[in-house]
């Protein structure tokens, strides 16, 4: 789907005019999400600023989806990562600086990246020696690596994705714990 969307992205932006008339007429764009139009949060993990970030997203999420997958099931790895995109775009709103949008799915890729990390140090799932560090570095590597290349690097939406992804692991280990009563 999230590669279907990409492909969409570029004929629709170009006869809209440019990516800012796209973001103005159906992005999470502040200003109208203010004034009640709640429902463009649902762009927001669709539509991406350029294709290096389109193409970062896809390749984190092309690394990250089969682990999550096989941990929470397709629908627990969608809803993690909606998740996070949705809460990350409304506080990149309210507590990030400047900007007057948000667009990308890296918050709730970073969500799933949390998850998983979350459940191997508390111990819930084992992984293979070292590979929680490996996934641990590759989400942090991307989020500094961003801030290299852009100013606009959403920290607030990256930080709420990271916390979506933890409470998600706790409430997997809390779901798991009522089941094993049972």
């Amino acid at each position: 789907i999230g590669l279907l969307a990409g492909l969409c992205q570029v004929p629709i932006q170009t006869k809209l005019g440019g990516f800012e008339k796209l973001v103005e007429g159906y992005g999470f764009y502040y200003q109208a999400v203010r004034q009640g139009e709640h429902w463009r949060v649902l762009t927001v993990p669709f539509l991406h600023s350029s294709v290096p970030h389109f193409l970062s997203n896809l390749t984190l999420l092309a690394f990250i989806a089969p682990v999550t997958g096989a941990l929470a099931g397709a629908r627990g790895a969608i809803a993690v990562t909606l998740v996070g995109c949705f809460a990350g775009a409304y506080s990149q709103m309210w507590l990030g600086p400047g900007g007057d949008a948000q667009v990308g799915a890296s918050a709730g890729i970073l969500g799933l990246y949390a998850y998983v990390t979350s459940l191997s140090l508390l111990r819930v799932i084992d992984l293979p020696k070292g590979f929680v560090w490996v996934i641990a570095t590759v989400a942090v590597a991307s989020v500094l690596g961003a801030g290299l290349f852009s100013t606009a690097v959403a920290n607030a939406a990256h930080l709420t994705g990271l916390l979506v992804g933890g409470v998600w692991s706790l409430a997997h280990i809390g779901s798991r714990s009522a089941q094993n009563e049972s």
